[in-house]
C-alpha cells in the first residue's frame, strides 16, 4: 500500500457501518513489497466483513464470526464475495460489478477511489447481509449460499468454454 495504510483508507467511507452496525477492526495485515496487498477485517456482533487490497484492486468478502482472520488460513465455507451474496439475497435480480479502478489515479488514490465506490454501493444491502450472517440464519442458509456461489462459478466458468468454442470455430473458418 503506498503512503496510507489499508485501515486509514477504509476509515471514512465505513465510519458508517462503525457508528450504526458496530463494526470495528480487528485485524490488519500490509504487504508493501507484494504489489501494496493489504486486508483488514471487520466486526460486529453477527459477522465480519474482510476488505482485500489485491494488486490495486479491491474486493469484499463477507464471513461468519467463525471466519479466520488469518488471510492464509482457507476456509471457503466460511468467506462469502460480497458479490456472491448479493446475487444469492436478491435471487440474481440485483448484480454487484467491482468499480473499475480510475487508471488516472495511482497508488493510495486509486484504492481510496474503489473503496469509496464499494461502501456506497455497499450500504443498500448492509441489513440484509447482516441478517444473513446471524449465526442461526447463517447455518440455515449457508448450504444454500455454498450451492448458489458454485451454480455461479460454474455458469461463468461455461460462458468463458463456450466464448473459446466460439473462437475456435472462427478460427477454423
Amino acid at each position: 500500500m503506498t503512503q496510507l495504510r489499508l485501515t486509514e483508507l477504509i476509515h471514512e467511507p465505513f465510519h458508517c457501518l462503525a457508528e450504526s452496525f458496530g463494526f470495528s477492526v480487528v485485524h490488519a495485515e500490509d504487504y508493501p513489497k507484494d504489489y501494496g496487498n493489504a486486508i483488514v477485517v471487520l466486526q460486529s456482533r453477527v459477522c465480519r466483513l474482510r476488505i482485500i487490497v489485491e494488486r490495486e484492486r479491491v474486493f469484499v468478502e463477507v464471513g461468519s464470526l467463525q471466519a479466520p482472520l488469518d488471510w492464509a488460513i482457507h476456509a471457503s465455507h466460511l468467506w462469502f464475495d460480497i458479490g456472491d451474496v448479493i446475487l444469492f439475497l436478491t435471487d440474481g435480480k440485483t448484480t454487484w460489478e467491482y468499480p473499475f479502478p480510475d487508471s488516472d489515479l495511482r497508488g493510495a488514490a486509486l484504492i481510496a477511489n474503489q473503496i469509496e465506490s464499494i461502501a456506497g454501493e455497499l450500504q443498500p444491502y448492509i441489513g440484509e447481509v447482516l441478517h444473513l450472517f446471524e449465526p442461526e440464519v447463517f447455518e440455515e442458509q449457508r448450504a444454500g449460499l455454498l450451492e448458489y456461489r458454485q451454480r455461479q462459478a460454474d455458469k461463468w466458468l461455461n460462458s468463458l468454454y463456450e466464448k473459446r468454442r466460439m473462437a475456435d470455430r472462427e478460427a477454423e473458418l
